[in-house]
């Protein structure tokens, strides 16, 4: 072989490691997104955001979380965020922007130190790996059938039909008379569905249905004490 094709041959290698990097990077986050359960967080102008409240750390020591930005356009952005709790600033070490109909744009990695700026979303981010993380509240649905609408009021457009029991996350967002805001953490499609059908749950505490389950199981064990 001569020199020429050896060169040849090692660039063609090179390049279908990196093509195969790129094709299980992009499947790593696609797979990630699909089947992770998502929370709002906040929204801005550049669209919704969302976090994986699964907290993890780097050798150093600094907290790592998953982020999801969703535009009003449907493409979205999903990121590997790495925070710096102490110097109050946080970079993205992943980042992936995707088309709404899932074409894949864009993939970056280790992009520069950002301050987090008060009063801003990437303040409302920091409190999670860093602060205090909110509580997250959920509406469970208590009558047999319950619409979920497009707009805050009784003649929008029905999206959904829900039944008793059902729980969804509240948006971060205080209701608009009535009627509060709710999504599906897994499609993350928003709706809006009146107070009169449901019942606002703080995270920890159990549905009713649950409560009922684990009332029978105590009934239960203490029957088969007392024989």
């Amino acid at each position: 072989m001569s020199q020429t094709q050896y060169i040849a041959e090692k660039m063609r290698r090179v390049i279908i490691l990196f093509l195969c990097f790129c094709c299980l990077f992009s499947f790593t986050i696609t797979g990630f997104a699909q089947n992770a359960e998502w929370i709002y967080i906040a929204r801005s102008p550049e669209g919704r955001y969302y976090i994986k409240r699964k907290i993890d750390r780097l050798a150093g020591g600094n907290p790592t979380m998953w982020m999801k930005i969703v535009s009003d356009d449907g493409s979205e952005q999903i990121n590997y965020t790495e925070w710096d709790c102490k110097n109050r600033r946080f970079r993205l070490n992943q980042t992936s922007t995707y088309a709404a109909d899932g074409t894949s744009l864009e993939h970056l990695r280790n992009l520069d130190w950002a301050a987090v700026t008060p009063e801003s979303v990437a303040e409302d981010l920091f409190e999670e790996p860093c602060g205090t993380p909110r509580q997250i509240k959920y509406a469970v649905i208590i009558l047999s059938k319950v619409q979920l609408h497009d707009a805050p009021r009784a003649d929008g457009q029905v999206y959904r039909t829900v039944k008793r029991n059902e729980k969804f996350p509240l948006a971060p967002f205080n209701p608009v008379g009535a009627w509060y805001q709710i999504y599906d953490p897994k499609t993350l499609a928003e709706y809006w569905v009146h107070g009169n059908g449901i019942k606002i749950i703080s995270s920890g505490e159990k549905s009713d249905k649950s409560n009922k389950k684990n009332s029978r199981k105590t009934k239960t064990a203490v029957k088969k004490k007392n024989r």
